[in-house]
């Protein structure tokens, strides 16, 4: 059966996920939410959720409306939730509140809800909807970070790497400082404050001595920094245990010696154990990191894309030739055997950034098949 949506419904999705994409530097590793509250045509509360621990978007909005919600309709991008968390369960408050009508973008995919509150609100006589698909898509798309470390129980993993015209991401001699524009790696800042976590490889820590912190993005949170190293090469003097910026945490291989351990924990590095990447990712989830950008180098690269752990590719592509057979590539690895084998991404999209191109693409979308339409829900 098809969906009854008229001009008022799509005004209020839009304006609910416009509030929800205002939590999007607070709200993780909770979902960016925003919920509108309709009585008689006109918007009487709406709100979006800013942090976690903090109200939920749909309890701040019903606050808003007071006595005017009973009977209204409630707009929101994210199944409420049904399950006390920081914050007690908000399918309830929703039937207290006396609504007439829930608009649901998506459920939640947390497997302690998962279509639990739409039940709820059925049961205590709520009409609950969903959107057309074009809508789904997008509420989709604002949480695909918290929907894919729900379903995989893995952070969602953003490969990053800017390169030459003719694919090199260094010269013959190392040098990478720099391939693309200002514009472009202040772009990469914003993406950083997007993400919980960076992650580099021991090879690309040694050579290019990075800060891996934000910087230029007003009230941007500072992600962690990871560097993972398997045989302890690390140096307790290098560069981003002096820089401000997010938590040091440091994976370590059977190789890595206890006494480089003790000079990295001295430096300020929290230790973890990280025999193998899905482990590691695994270990990251139950940190709470839902989002990691990855930075390189070629061979930690290489070794994610071998095992299917990249979600997203972020490429900056700069109008500079460099040649050299030696000059280093993105991506090493073991590859592919046969171009039929090749990755290909998906729901490409190429901008300009003066005069650098990048290319935004996905690699890994199984989080765009979970079927979250409310409709969906018995």
């Amino acid at each position: 059966m098809e969906l009854a949506w008229d001009t008022l419904d799509q005004q209020a999705m839009e304006l609910c996920l416009r509030l929800a994409a205002l939590g999007r530097l607070s709200a993780p590793p909770n979902p960016m939410v925003g919920a509108v509250v309709v009585q008689d045509e006109e918007i009487v509360g709406q709100a979006f959720h800013r942090a976690a621990g903090e109200s939920h978007a749909e309890i701040l909005a019903l606050q808003q409306a007071g006595e005017r919600a009973r009977g209204a309709t409630l707009y929101i991008n994210l199944e409420p939730c049904c399950h006390q968390g920081r914050t007690p369960p908000c399918a309830p408050r929703l039937v207290e509140a006396g609504l007439a009508r829930v608009v649901v973008g998506t459920r939640d995919p947390d497997p302690r809800v998962r279509g639990g509150g739409i039940q709820l609100l059925r049961a205590a006589g709520v009409q609950v909807q969903g959107c057309p698909d074009p809508w789904t898509e997008r509420c989709l798309e604002l949480n695909r970070h918290f929907i894919h470390a729900a379903l995989k129980q893995r952070p969602f993993v953003t490969l990053k790497y800017a390169m030459t015209l003719d694919g090199r991401v260094a010269t013959g001699t190392g040098d990478s400082r720099w391939i693309s524009g200002p514009a472009s790696r202040q772009q990469v800042h914003g993406e950083r404050s997007q993400h919980q976590a960076i992650v580099v490889g021991s090879g690309t820590a040694l050579a290019d001595d990075p800060h891996l912190n934000v910087r230029g993005v007003v009230n941007a949170p500072q992600p962690v920094r990871i560097v993972l190293d398997r045989r302890g090469r690390l140096s307790p003097l290098a560069r981003l245990f002096n820089a401000p910026g997010g938590a040091i945490w440091v994976g370590y291989g059977e190789l890595a010696e206890e006494t480089w351990k003790e000079q990295i924990r001295q430096a300020g590095g929290e230790l973890f154990a990280a025999p193998d990447l899905a482990t590691t990712l695994t270990y990251l989830k139950t940190q709470g990191v839902q989002s990691l950008l990855l930075e390189g180098g070629p061979q930690l690269a290489g070794a994610f894309l071998d095992q299917g752990l990249v979600q997203r590719l972020l490429v900056y592509v700069a109008p500079v030739l460099v040649g050299a057979h030696n000059a280093p590539g993105p991506l090493a690895g073991q590859g592919v055997a046969w171009m039929r084998e090749a990755h290909r991404l998906k729901h490409t999209h190429w901008a300009q950034i003066d005069e650098d191109w990048v290319l935004d693409g996905e690699l890994d979308n199984d989080w765009r098949a979970f079927q979250a339409r409310c409709s969906d829900t018995p």
